[in-house]
């Protein structure tokens, strides 16, 4: 589990592992890094990468790793069950609690059922522990092709070791230490030790070194985020995160290489009769809305969507500020509304009501992850009719007449 601080608004839906750092995945469809600076107004994700850019994703799970792990997991566990076993019907379950009589029956020279509970509690689980980090060290990548700035093909492959393995050979080995521990040192009531005491101190401070730093550290201030109050993200497994991408690429989570196609290829005739209309004010429009082309490049209807919702938010807040420069800051769609609604003369209900209806389906799409072509087709003709009235009627303050 890690903790990420976020600025208020943003939102992770997955991440995944890969070294040297995590790799996230956002509600607005952002790839992002963590960038760890001392500002606490500025976003600590680094946004490298939109969904819209991607072309296609391959995925290549080991399935057979998995398998040995399982195996591996098998023979381990039978193992130390019949260790147990040898355990308790030579030295009786008395001997858990004081194993004087275990010790003292091992002997240097002669092998005894000493040596094999020991060869079977301790050393067998360690060497299958060697050969599952040697043989299984690396399991799952995910390749995800891009779009580049200059409209070349690129790719990048995002590598982690199988979660499974890593949990299973840890947790058998820590179990394999623990008896290995109470056997050879007198059993459980060693654990009263201080010398013990101590050492359990000690383990549990280097268990939760990173949350321990991370609640101790004065330079680095924590930035909430009012849907998760924690930050703390707990990474998925790199199938996992594939799954989450596929829901924001729109493609079927089955094949192995996954081509993507833009959902502008999918339009009906008039969406490039309303993308035209928008592009008409692209010298206007790409000053106040940055990315507002993710409108028409988005993947699939819900981010399609979601972006029309961000877009308008972002130009409303503009000619908020334009018309009244000194008011308190604001951060939705229905604040701007509201006062545009109160302070602007040039507002008509019809420009209203397709503000409202952004609204309405834009908080849909963006929660629930869905929305339909029509959903889509709805927004974006309301959105054209806003930018339209922005355009026609240039926002003025009204400050001084205010005063």
């Amino acid at each position: 589990m890690e903790k990420v601080p976020l600025l208020e608004g943003e939102e992770i839906v997955s991440s995944v592992w890969c070294e040297p750092a995590p790799l996230f995945l956002t509600k607005k469809g952002w790839l992002a890094v963590a960038n760890n600076h001392n500002i606490p107004t500025l976003s600590r994700l680094h946004r490298v990468l939109h969904v819209n850019r991607i072309k296609s994703l391959q995925l290549l799970v080991k399935t057979k790793n998995k398998l040995a792990n399982i195996l591996f997991l098998t023979m381990i566990l039978c193992s130390m069950a019949y260790a147990s076993y040898l355990f308790i019907s030579n030295f009786g379950i008395e001997s858990l609690v004081d194993s004087t009589t275990f010790v003292s029956t091992y002997d240097v020279e002669v092998y005894t059922v000493v040596d094999d509970i020991v060869l079977l509690w301790c050393f067998f689980p360690l060497s299958i522990f060697l050969v599952g980090s040697l043989l299984f060290k690396k399991n799952d990548k995910l390749t995800i092709t891009f779009l580049s700035e200059d409209e070349s093909e690129s790719h990048f492959t995002v590598k982690t070791q199988s979660t499974d393995v890593t949990w299973t050979q840890n947790l058998l080995i820590i179990f394999s230490g623990f008896f290995y521990f109470i056997i050879n040192w007198g059993g459980f009531q060693v654990l009263i030790h201080p010398y013990a005491i101590i050492l359990g101190i000690l383990l549990f401070f280097y268990l939760k070194r990173e949350k321990i730093f991370t609640d101790l550290s004065i330079s680095r201030k924590k930035i909430k985020n009012a849907a998760d109050p924690g930050n703390e993200i707990i990474h998925d497994s790199i199938s996992d995160f594939h799954s989450h991408l596929t829901i924001f690429l729109g493609i079927d989570d089955i094949e192995t290489l996954q081509n993507v196609s833009m959902m502008s290829s999918r339009m009906p005739p008039e969406f490039n009769q309303l993308k035209k209309r928008v592009e008409s004010h692209d010298s206007i429009l790409s000053q106040i809305v940055v990315h507002y082309d993710h409108i028409f490049l988005s993947p699939t209807p819900w981010l399609s969507c979601s972006a029309v919702r961000s877009s308008t938010e972002k130009l409303l807040s503009f000619r908020v500020k334009k018309i009244l420069p000194k008011a308190p800051k604001n951060k939705n769609l229905s604040d701007f509304r509201n006062l545009l609604n109160k302070h602007d003369t040039s507002l008509s209900g019809n420009i209203l009501r397709d503000i409202d209806q952004i609204s309405v389906l834009g908080n849909s799409a963006v929660h629930n992850m869905e929305a339909s072509t029509s959903d889509y087709m709805s927004m974006l003709e309301k959105f054209v009719n806003v930018v339209d009235w922005h355009i026609s009627n240039p926002p003025t303050s009204i400050v001084n007449d205010d005063e």
